[in-house]
């Protein structure tokens, strides 16, 4: 599966890309490589523990009831 090539990029994302490449020497190719890769090891892990927090909460165990009344009590809420 190919990464999508410069005509899918808005102008200053192609542009800032071409700058990126000047400076390194470093092909497009590459450097869309470790973004996607970067950007995929930060965001799925956050995707996914958001997903087990929402299904705990919809199990009721996110917080108990007198927990979330005590932490409103204390903030004023």
């Amino acid at each position: 599966m190919g990464l999508p090539n410069d005509k899918h990029l808005p102008d200053q994302l192609e542009q800032d890309l071409a700058e990126l490449v000047a400076l390194t020497g470093q092909s497009e190719s590459e450097i869309r490589r470790t973004a996607l890769r970067d950007y995929l090891a930060w965001r799925l892990p956050e995707i996914r523990d958001l997903q087990i927090a929402l299904a705990q909460a919809d199990r009721g165990e996110f917080a108990k009831e007198e927990e979330v009344r005590e932490v409103f009590a204390r903030y004023g809420a």
